[in-house]
């Protein structure tokens, strides 16, 4: 009887502490960001219109300075340069990655490709990051991994979402400055 009593308590601290280490090794889920996207298109798609006093050639060039110091290959990523209408088009893409295995590693997940529309008009100018997709054999929009009722969903997914997010964000962020920012820079008289 009491070795009974020595017993229960040796057990009940090793179901604790099994426990306990059990929920330390479990890993939070990620949870994906609300996208936003498109009422007509129905694509995940960021953009907006901003105002800017500027002419739009001054605008246009800021455009092409935001493409020229955010991608190595500006010629790959350019698809449309016209200045007479105020456009500037371009296809680029990054890489996403799966998450981090138990041993923390993280493995490359493939590469995601979007477009970027600038339209450039007198004082302001519209930017839209649009038709991301995972680059596959053929077309796969972004767009079907929110879809968590599809049999072909994947936990994954929602990290993904996550890492396209912070790009594009990122890249919205970099086009504002770079919009901000006069094309030519001022040179001071040097006496």
């Amino acid at each position: 009887m009491k070795t009974l009593f020595v017993r229960i308590p040796v057990l009940i601290l090793f179901l604790f502490v099994s426990i306990s280490i059990a929920q330390k090794n479990k890993q939070a889920l990620p949870v994906a960001p609300q996208m936003p996207v498109n009422e007509e298109s129905k694509l995940i798609s960021y953009s907006a219109v901003v105002e800017l006093k500027a002419a739009p050639d001054e605008l246009y060039k800021r455009g092409i300075n935001f493409f020229s110091s955010n991608y190595k290959n500006t010629a790959d990523v350019l698809k449309k340069q016209d200045e007479a209408n105020g456009e500037i088009e371009g296809v680029a893409r990054f890489k996403i990655r799966n998450p981090a295995d138990k041993d923390g590693v993280e493995s490359e997940a493939g590469m995601v490709s979007y477009s970027i529309n600038l339209k450039l008009k007198d004082g302001k100018y519209k930017y839209e990051f649009t038709k991301i997709n995972w680059k596959q054999t053929s077309y796969y929009g972004i767009e079907k991994w929110m879809d968590k009722s599809s049999p072909s969903y994947k936990s994954n997914y929602d990290y993904y979402l996550i890492q396209v997010d912070e790009q594009i964000k990122k890249l919205v962020e970099e086009l504002t400055k770079a919009m901000q920012k006069p094309s030519v820079q001022s040179k001071k008289a040097d006496w």
